[in-house]
């Protein structure tokens, strides 16, 4: 049992919400304001266990929400987390996470879950969801730093409350979902200096009221270490996405880019890639042309990133930028192929062994291009944080933060979407571990 560290942890929070719905128009409800005090109380116990043949951590929180003006709002809430290795033989071990959390908290919507709602209405309710996220598979080490995993994936989107079916009001935001299928990952090196990556996923998409979906993603990346304190990377992917039903089709999207990474000093490390994406529709006869979803749609373009890193004494800072596609289809927007950019920067520093500040700003913009409507989906979405946390106790931390998220969204029909919202919160947490 010595191996076994079990461990307590709790946290109570008190925060004015400036939007608790993230209303658009943060409206009024039954004389009831769209903001309102929070007091949100976590227990958390914990169990960890890390031996030469195997690790586990697991730990279960409830979340006990009450709200001060709008009380049936109320709720429980719950967050679990399991994660355990095991070595099966000297080179071959199993692994499996496992991950919960059911929430009442409103979810940030895509205009397409707006078009079908009255303008004057108000999201005055909160659509409780069930979300479960499972990995488990097998790693074969066979090198230094030579490896083979090969992991089943599944997670899903359930909400317990709704009713909605196609045509009701909430369906656009109300679909459970279900995303699933295997991955592999491959690294050998073929000496010192040169590596190769290969990845491969299948994943297929399957829905309460949509049409499913399914990709296959194939990557692979060349890895040149230059020296000691710089790599080089070649990394090339190409992703298969099949739409069913009537309004479906089929499109794959290649990506190209070469990026490299150095550390100037034990302070300095800057890393940065550049290259283009490109996307590929086939028509009925299989052929490809490229054309996007409609004439105003983008068929390819720049991809690329920049991250830097600085750290001196106690004072940490990164900034990073990023530009790109991807496709999301089990998620709360389901916005499928998006085009990205953003930019972030974060700061932290200690004042002394008991006080640390913090701060965070970014800059988020998606563009999903909408093959029947016309319209294209843009979002984008300025988020600012700034605290402080405190060493009351070697057992007891408090922090004091506030916090800005503003979204602008596509607006159809002149009907009101995106949100604002501001946040104050302090916390306190305690925690403990019998050892």
């Amino acid at each position: 049992m010595a191996d076994w560290i079990p461990y307590v942890r709790a946290t109570i929070s008190n925060e004015y919400d400036s939007n608790i719905f993230l209303d658009p128009q943060r409206k009024d409800y039954e004389g009831k304001s769209a903001g309102d005090y929070r007091l949100t109380v976590t227990p958390t116990i914990g169990l960890r266990n890390e031996t030469e043949h195997q690790q586990f951590s697991g730990e279960y929180s409830p979340v006990f929400n009450y709200f001060h003006e709008h009380s049936d709002q109320n709720y429980l809430g719950h967050n679990l987390s399991l994660d355990y290795t095991r070595a099966i033989t000297q080179h071959l071990s199993f692994f499996v996470t496992e991950g919960l959390i059911y929430s009442e908290e409103p979810e940030e919507l895509s205009y397409t879950d707006y078009v079908d709602r009255d303008p004057n209405a108000r999201m005055d309710t909160r659509s409780s969801h069930l979300d479960t996220t499972t990995a488990a598979g097998f790693t074969y080490q066979f090198g230094p730093e030579d490896a083979l995993t090969l992991t089943y994936y599944d997670a899903r989107i359930n909400y317990t409350n709704s009713s909605d079916g196609p045509e009701g009001e909430g369906y656009g935001d109300n679909d459970d979902s279900v995303a699933y299928g295997p991955e592999l990952e491959l690294t050998y090196w073929f000496s010192q200096r040169h590596g190769l990556g290969l990845t491969y996923s299948w994943r297929r998409y399957d829905y309460e009221y949509e049409y499913s979906r399914k990709t296959q993603d194939i990557g692979l990346v060349y890895t040149y270490r230059y020296s000691p304190h710089m790599t080089i990377d070649l990394d090339y992917s190409i992703e298969f996405v099949q739409e069913y039903g009537p309004e479906g089709f089929d499109y794959h999207i290649h990506r190209l880019t070469a990026g490299f990474e150095k550390a100037f000093s034990s302070s300095w490390t800057l890393h940065a890639s550049a290259g283009f994406w490109s996307r590929s529709n086939i028509d009925e006869n299989g052929a490809m042309d490229y054309v996007g979803y409609d004439p105003d749609s983008e068929d390819s373009g720049f991809m690329g990133s920049l991250g830097l890193d600085y750290t001196w004494n106690h004072f940490h800072t990164t900034l990073s930028m990023e530009a790109g596609t991807r496709t999301a289809f089990n998620d709360y927007e389901n916005r499928g192929f998006t085009e990205y950019r953003s930019i972030s920067l974060s700061t932290s520093y200690d004042l002394s062994d008991r006080l640390g500040l913090y701060a965070s700003a970014g800059y988020y913009h998606d563009l999903t291009p909408e093959m029947e409507s016309g319209h294209d989906d843009r979002t984008e979405t300025y988020r600012f944080s700034a605290g402080c946390n405190y060493l009351i106790l070697p057992w007891l931390t408090s922090t004091l933060e506030y916090q800005y998220n503003e979204s602008s969204e596509t607006e159809i029909d002149d009907r009101p979407a995106g949100y604002e919202q501001h946040i104050i919160m302090f916390n306190l947490t305690a925690s403990y571990e019998w050892l």
